[in-house]
């Protein structure tokens, strides 16, 4: 059988006819990813790591500071440099205590357990920070900042398990702190207790959002990017975190 062979002059032009159709694609993706007024849907995934918890860790396993966090909004674009619009994200996060060296009071705390989950709503406004820049046109790229309001809204749980021993003596039980004075003649008897907690957590905050998104048109109607965004909570007291951030990426449908 005899291969198909490709003249050298005839591959160059076949070369050249490719490059050109490159060529051809990539203004027509340009030419139709033009900035324009409008509204778009976005859901985006990633990572979220929670700062500030009064909680603290104590020999907590790996990966207890960071979760998933996954979300979604709504946004219309004003004109080429302001959108504005609305989001919601969905993220947790745990603290671990696990102590190897029990203290000496009692009730003496061995091991603790505290996750919460959040729902975070905020209403924002982003500008293109290339519009800003004098003779630049990228116009199928885009680096917004942004800010607004939020509240979000945590529950969750905080277990804990103790120990305690116990005195009894002369009818009378006491918790053993310390050291212990036995009476002469007496009957002295001591035993061990373990207890357990449960305690709900819930609160409601506001918190003021500042995001970084840099994102690329993918033709007329989808652009993918990715983002970053650090979440202030306001009054946060000792029940929430002082900070959230969060980091992924996303996808944006233009309609």
């Amino acid at each position: 059988m005899k291969k198909l062979r490709i003249a050298p002059p005839l591959r160059g032009a076949v070369m050249k006819a490719g490059l050109l159709l490159l060529l051809a694609v990539c203004f027509v993706l340009h030419a139709q990813a033009q900035p324009k007024a409008g509204w778009s849907l976005h859901a985006d995934g990633g990572v979220s790591v929670a700062a500030g918890v009064a909680y603290e860790n104590i020999n907590a396993r790996r990966g207890f500071n960071i979760s998933p966090a996954v979300g979604g909004g709504v946004d219309y674009r004003l004109n080429p440099l302001i959108r504005f619009g609305g989001a919601y994200q969905y993220a947790s996060y745990r603290r671990e205590q696990l102590f190897t060296t029990l203290g000496a009071e009692a009730p003496v705390k061995a091991y603790g357990s505290y996750q919460v989950m959040h729902h975070d709503i905020k209403l924002g406004a982003e500008a293109d920070l290339l519009q800003l820049l004098p003779g630049f046109s990228v116009p199928w790229l885009g680096v917004y900042l942004g800010t607004g309001v939020g509240c979000t809204i945590g529950y969750g749980v905080d277990y804990g398990v103790f120990f305690s021993t116990l005195l009894t003596q002369n009818g009378t039980t006491t918790p053993v702190s310390g050291p212990v004075e036995i009476d002469a003649g007496g009957t002295v008897t001591f035993s061990s207790q373990v207890q357990t907690t449960n305690d709900r957590i819930n609160f409601v905050k506001p918190f003021i959002p500042l995001s970084l998104q840099v994102e690329a048109d993918l033709g007329r109607d989808f652009s993918v990017g990715v983002k970053g965004e650090a979440d202030f909570i306001l009054n946060p007291a000792d029940v929430a975190p002082k900070q959230f951030f969060s980091a992924g990426v996303l996808l944006r449908y233009h309609f």
